[in-house]
């Protein structure tokens, strides 16, 4: 579990690099992780649709 938080954190930090905002911690960053992760299971489970068709 600790991989998969390090790895959303991760993504996070990439996109707030990227868009020069950094979330103030606290619920944003909750309800980020919670997004990110929701849309990784998603993109996951079409890569898994696609490759065992």
């Amino acid at each position: 579990m600790k991989v998969v938080i390090a790895s959303i954190d991760f993504i996070i930090d990439m996109i707030s690099t990227v868009t020069g905002q950094r979330p103030k911690p606290g619920f944003w960053t909750a309800a980020e992780r919670f997004v990110i992760a929701i849309i990784g299971i998603g993109v996951l489970a079409l890569l898994a649709i696609t490759l065992f068709r």
